[in-house]
């Protein structure tokens, strides 16, 4: 599409910024590979992989949706004018997501091996706090694994069942999870990011094993 053609565009001059966790990790950047090319890099492998997608076949996720604003910079002018006589790339602006790393992490555990989504909200703002999808990817390694993905019988692994699933009246529906300030909730999702004051909902899709 044109629109990936201009962000090709941009990509030449500018190095694409980061995407960040709303507690300060990073859960995707840019590095440069033994060839001394710039790649992207995700540090948490499959964890936030149906949230940041990817770059590569088209892209996919934040990579895509939010590919234009890490492909802008507003670095200092003065920088940039220097990188730009020297042939060096300005660095993109980075992406902060709402998503917490521990709530995300705690999410991925307890959904363990089933397929299914997890998605936690604040539900007073309406912040994804978390989505976690399965089965899933690993992003670094997605342009190698593309043949595979993508086959049949690959589980679909690329479908984000969080926000693309359709879900039969017969398949497992969990929500309405509420903790409340001050809480400290138990089980599963006992998680120290759940201690604060907010106010989430959990909600579970669990894909029923019968299910195509």
């Amino acid at each position: 599409s044109s629109y990936n053609k201009r962000q090709s565009i941009l990509a030449e001059k500018i190095e694409r910024g980061s995407i960040i966790s709303a507690d300060g990790n990073i859960i995707a950047t840019t590095v440069e590979d033994e060839n001394g090319k710039n790649v992207r890099y995700y540090p948490y492998n499959n964890l936030f992989a149906h949230v940041t997608g990817y770059i590569n076949n088209g892209g996919y996720g934040l990579e895509a949706s939010a590919g234009y604003y890490m492909l802008t910079s507003n670095q200092n002018l003065f920088e940039q004018i220097a990188n730009d006589l020297s042939g060096e790339k300005n660095h993109g602006d980075n992406l902060i997501t709402t998503l917490d790393s521990g709530l995300q992490q705690a999410a991925y555990d307890a959904l363990g091996s089933d397929r299914g989504a997890v998605i936690i909200t604040e539900p007073s703002t309406g912040k994804i706090l978390a989505m976690v999808s399965k089965p899933d990817f690993n992003p670094n390694t997605i342009a190698a694994d593309w043949s595979s993905v993508t086959a049949d019988g690959s589980d679909s692994v690329l479908i984000n069942r969080a926000t693309q699933g359709l879900y039969p009246p017969e398949w497992n529906i969990v929500a309405g999870g509420y903790f409340f300030d001050g809480v400290c909730p138990v089980g599963e999702f006992s998680h120290k990011s759940l201690c604060g004051k907010i106010r989430i909902i959990i909600r579970i899709i669990l894909m029923n094993v019968k299910a195509a």
